[in-house]
C-alpha cells in the first residue's frame, strides 16, 4: 500500500511566482481584449496601419498574446496536483469539489444567459 506524503504547503518563493505569473497572464488578458482588431467601423475603413505597426500588432497580438492561456492551465494543473492525495480516493474527492465549484455555476448561469436572452429575443 502507499502511503500519501505529508502535504507540505506551497513555499514562499514558489507563491511568490505564481503570483508574478498570474499577474503578467492577466496583463496579457487585458492587453488581448484592447487589442484594435477592427479598424472598420460600418463598412468604412478609418485608418489604416502603417507598416511598422502592423507587424507590431500582429506580433503582440498574435503571437505574444498566446501565452496567457497555457500560462493559466500551467499554473490551476499545477495547484491541482499539488494537493492531491494519491490514489483513487482522492482524485474522486478532488473532482467531486470541482464539479461542485466550477461545473455546477458555470451550467447554472449558462442555463440562466441562456434563458433571459430567450426573453429579451
Amino acid at each position: 500500500m502507499i502511503q500519501a506524503p505529508t502535504q507540505q504547503p506551497l513555499s514562499l518563493a514558489i507563491r511568490e511566482k505564481l503570483r508574478l505569473l498570474s499577474f503578467i497572464s492577466i496583463l496579457i488578458v487585458l492587453f488581448n481584449h484592447a487589442a484594435p482588431f477592427s479598424l472598420v467601423y460600418d463598412g468604412v475603413l478609418m485608418k489604416q496601419p502603417s507598416p511598422e505597426a502592423d507587424v507590431w500588432l500582429t506580433f503582440c497580438f498574435s503571437h505574444l498574446g498566446r501565452v496567457n492561456r497555457p500560462l493559466f492551465f500551467f499554473i490551476s494543473g499545477f495547484l491541482f496536483f499539488w494537493t492531491l492525495k494519491p490514489g483513487w480516493s482522492g482524485f474522486v474527492h478532488k473532482w467531486r469539489k470541482r464539479v461542485k465549484s466550477l461545473l455546477l455555476p458555470y451550467l447554472i448561469w449558462s442555463l440562466l444567459s441562456c434563458v433571459l436572452f430567450g426573453l429579451a429575443y
